[in-house]
């Protein structure tokens, strides 16, 4: 007979002591959309696969005039609204099912705006990267487009698979031009003849998303932001110089209705309204009746062949907002009202779909789920009642009054702290099982974040302040009786913060410090081009971090601008995930210590040892070795043919001027 192994007391109120779990769930925002977490498949379970099921009816259906579906989904503050979003999102890349397109409503602040800042947004999801199962980068969703249209539109029906497309394009066009061929413009002909009802524009500015040169030029192109002259006569395009605000709004609705059309014929889209709100705008009315009317104008307009895979929208809203902002404000014109609020909903014939409040037995799974997934399985513990520290028939009485999700979520993080206040535990004890519980996250999505990188760098070298520093770091460079005087903020999209100093007793340093992540070599050039301009920020020397595999090419210019980083006394510090990791897991417990029964100034005193040690800091500061390390930098000793996109046999010169023809 099987037994279970249950986790003994002190084990469990050890764990409880060191981590509340419940302090991550206050509150989702725009960013969580995208985070691999787990949730609970048990509530709104119906909405889920009444959503599921528009998006297969507009994918598989056979007639353009039901190729497009919206939705309304409300409940109140907390409700989950967020959390219905992630499951809908990841069922939808799981299944491979479609994309689903999130739009922050609160950033459109201007009727004179609204279409070209959707249109962004929209633009720029589609350029958004992921991890594939070994972390490592896949395409974005406009470079798959594109390879999907050059697989379409090819006469020979050979396949080209987009990752060696996206690392061999630059190498293939700069070898055709020495033959005064231009590749886009090839493609781009060959794929109008097939697709003549295709904008020559779009498909040309997509096809520029397998650049990694110019790639980051066709999304804000795409995205209806200007180029400069030289840059749009290079690729082909318009540069959209010289339009006003109107023009550009009117442009930009003519330009997505464009875009989504295309992306349809190959991808199922599912676009997530969000945010709607009570501000009032300039014209008297409010985001969310600006917003209603745009949806409105958006489901009149987008026309669909038969042949596409559908566009879902679906609209998240408080209860409140549609009942009052939507149905309210319009209810004075009752035929117009009609129409505008079926089209808001045409599955449902104008009727929203509601969130569910908890209850006394969906209180339990939940707070059931949020303890085994966030504290108990973490640490490999069983307790015998699932939802303890707390008993059933306290969370029952909780239900009883049918909370929202973040109320509930609420109310067992003060009850929990409140548990934990009764067990006490040393705080350095506390500090270890904290680094402990720290350990086990990925770090993958962290290091893809500037701005965090950057916090977390600033949070280790503040830790440092007036503590002598020397020896020699791994790579061998040199700390010279180096002290940290201070540490300063700059207000910069790529510098972040500046440390000043003084080292060997005399030499007074300030070294400015920019995180750049960025894969396009567009973005790496925008973040060098400020970390060397050291009269701007008054520095002595620059320093780059950045991850040794994210290579710069020898023939960017974010190499020159590297090259004279390194030459004015700067240098790069590469990013080491063993190295920035313990950095993060101390600023994380910095940034939650409540949650784990510490407060600031005791996680920072028993991190400091650990702080100083660390070798990304340490080279950060140590002397400059005066080089360029080549680990970092693009060999350039092969010219790739374009045949190397193909991945399983060679394929001769005429099958390539087959597609090109």
């Amino acid at each position: 007979m099987n037994t279970v192994s249950y986790s003994t007391l002190e084990e469990l109120k050890t764990a409880i002591s060191s981590y509340n779990p419940f302090s991550r769930v206050a509150v989702d925002n725009v960013n969580s959309i995208r985070k691999e977490e787990p949730y609970l498949k048990s509530l709104n379970t119906s909405i889920f696969e009444k959503v599921i099921d528009v998006i297969r009816q507009v994918k598989h259906s056979s007639d353009g005039k039901d190729k497009v579906a919206t939705l309304v989904i409300t409940g109140d503050p907390g409700a989950g609204k967020t959390q219905l979003v992630k499951r809908i999102r990841r069922h939808c890349l799981d299944q491979d099912l479609a994309i689903l397109i999130y739009a922050n409503l609160a950033k459109c602040s201007s009727s004179d705006l609204l279409k070209s800042q959707f249109l962004e947004m929209f633009v720029k999801e589609l350029a958004l990267t992921e991890r594939d199962e070994n972390k490592n980068f896949k395409p974005n969703q406009w470079q798959e487009i594109a390879t999907a249209i050059i697989n379409s539109a090819a006469p020979s029906g050979k396949s080209y698979a987009t990752v060696n497309l996206v690392n061999n394009f630059d190498q293939f066009y700069a070898k055709a031009k020495t033959k005064n061929q231009n590749i886009i413009q090839q493609l781009s002909q060959g794929i109008k003849k097939v697709y003549p009802d295709f904008d020559a524009y779009t498909v040309r500015a997509i096809l520029w998303t397998l650049s990694q040169t110019y790639g980051d030029f066709a999304v804000e192109w795409l995205a209806g932001n200007a180029l400069d002259s030289e840059t749009a006569q290079g690729m082909g395009l318009p540069s959209y110089t010289n339009q006003n605000i109107t023009e550009k709004n009117s442009a930009a609705f003519s330009n997505l209705l464009k875009i989504l059309s295309l992306v349809s014929q190959y991808k199922t889209l599912v676009i997530c309204f969000d945010e709607f709100d009570e501000k009032v705008l300039e014209t008297g009315q409010t985001n969310a009746q600006l917003i209603t009317e745009f949806i409105k104008d958006l489901y009149d307009n987008l026309e669909q062949s038969n042949s596409s895979k559908g566009v879902s929208i679906i609209s998240l809203m408080f209860t409140s907002i549609w009942t009052q902002q939507i149905k309210g404000f319009f209810g004075g014109y009752h035929s117009r009202t009609d129409s505008l609020i079926d089209r808001m909903s045409t599955t449902t014939k104008g009727e929203p779909l509601s969130l569910e409040h908890i209850n006394g037995k969906s209180i339990l799974e939940l707070v059931s789920f949020w303890l085994e997934e966030f504290l108990y399985k973490p640490r490999q513990l069983k307790p015998h009642d699932s939802v303890y520290p707390f008993t059933v028939n306290q969370l029952e009485e909780i239900g009883k009054n049918r909370p929202t999700i973040r109320e509930t979520l609420d109310w067992c993080y003060k009850e929990y702290k409140k548990i934990q206040e009764t067990i006490v535990k040393d705080p350095k004890e506390q500090y270890q099982l904290a680094r402990q519980q720290m350990n086990q996250p990925d770090i993958t999505d962290y290091l893809e974040d500037n701005d965090f990188l950057a916090n977390t760098l600033k949070f280790g070298f503040e830790q440092l302040i007036n503590q002598p520093l020397e020896g020699i770091t791994a790579s061998g460079e040199k700390l010279k009786k180096v002290i940290i005087e201070s540490v300063e903020s700059i207000d910069n999209k790529w510098v972040k913060f500046k440390l000043n100093g003084i080292e060997n007793e005399s030499k007074r340093f300030i070294i400015g410090v920019a995180v750049i992540q960025n894969q396009g070599a567009t973005s790496v050039k925008a973040g060098l081009k400020e970390l060397v301009n050291y009269s701007k920020f008054g520095l002595t020397r620059g320093c780059m971090v950045r991850s040794p595999d994210k290579k710069i090419g020898r023939n960017t210019q974010a190499y020159q601008l590297l090259e004279q980083l390194t030459q004015r006394g700067g240098e790069q510090a590469p990013l080491r995930p063993e190295e920035i990791k313990p950095l993060i897991e101390i600023y994380s417990i910095y940034q939650n210590c409540q949650s784990f029964g510490l407060t600031e100034e005791q996680v920072k005193e028993f991190s400091q040892g650990e702080i100083a040690d660390n070798p990304l800091l340490q080279e950060i500061l140590s002397d400059p070795s005066g080089k360029i390390d080549e680990e970092t930098v693009d060999s350039d000793e092969l010219i790739l043919l374009f045949d190397q996109f193909f991945e399983q046999e060679e394929q001769s010169d005429e099958d390539i001027n087959d597609l090109l023809s």
